[in-house]
């Protein structure tokens, strides 16, 4: 007769872990690697560049944050996740800037330029709903931890921008969407 185990996600990710601190994978070089508490790194995340970066540093610049390699692989999970195709929009902000349409029933804005969504998705970031991932940001956490802070589930995007991440954590290539800027 078999027997079956179940874990938990976190459970799971512990005993990964241990065994793979075990087999010396992690702990080598703690300083330079970041590292969550259960010892998943963004080290391995592939190196990745996208069409869009200079947006996403600019939302990081504006929150006070760095482009970390942590945190621009959150930005393309998080990006990923979404999928939306609003205009300058690629986290899907409700934002209201001067000139923004309306691009669906949820109220998701179409903004003019990648200025007005920088703006606006640096705006939306900073309210009080969503501290834990501006300071996640700011203190450069790592994709894990930031993939998985509660902000998300007020944001919509909830649980799958942590299995995104996990993707990326397991060493798959980030695959975020272009941002739409209705630029033929």
């Amino acid at each position: 007769m078999k027997r079956v185990i179940r874990l938990t996600e976190q459970d799971l990710a512990k005993v990964l872990s241990d065994v793979l601190n075990m087999a010396g994978i992690f702990g080598k070089n703690k300083e330079k690697e970041k590292t969550s508490d259960i010892g998943v790194s963004d080290e391995k995340i592939p190196n990745r560049t996208t069409s869009d970066d200079e947006f996403y540093k600019k939302v990081l610049k504006c929150l006070g944050a760095k482009p970390t390699k942590g945190n621009m692989s959150f930005m393309y999970a998080w990006r990923q996740s979404e999928g939306g195709k609003a205009t300058f929009n690629p986290f899907n902000t409700t934002k209201n800037i001067p000139g923004a349409t309306i691009y669906n029933s949820h109220k998701v804005k179409n903004y003019q330029s990648m200025e007005d969504g920088v703006r606006a998705t640096c705006e939306t970031i900073k309210l009080g709903y969503y501290s834990d991932i501006l300071n996640g940001l700011k203190n450069d956490v790592g994709l894990y931890e930031l993939s998985r802070m509660e902000g998300l589930k007020k944001w919509g995007t909830g649980q799958l921008l942590a299995k995104v991440a996990d993707g990326y954590l397991a060493g798959a290539t980030p695959k975020p969407g272009p941002i739409d800027t209705q630029i033929a």
